[in-house]
């Protein structure tokens, strides 16, 4: 992979951990914590997989999901 590629796709994923702040920073009443481990879950399609993090925010406990950037990403899109 060249040089440029790989730069554009650090990019990207810098961006959207900017977004991802900046959505965190202004929700009202934000909850999140870690889940202790192992905490296993499955998703409807029936595979398997750890919740790290539980979020909660404006009155809406949001979905499990296998990373916290899942769960805030899954969250973002529900308030878009």
């Amino acid at each position: 992979m060249n040089r440029y590629i790989l730069k554009a796709f650090e990019l990207n994923e810098i961006l959207a951990d900017v977004a991802r702040y900046r959505w965190l920073k202004s929700r009202n009443g934000l909850s999140l914590y870690s889940e202790k481990l192992p905490n296993t879950w499955t998703r409807s399609d029936g595979s398997i997989f750890t919740c790290s993090h539980c979020l909660s925010e404006g009155g809406t406990q949001h979905a499990p999901g296998s990373s916290l950037d899942e769960i805030i990403d899954n969250a973002m899109s529900l308030r878009r």
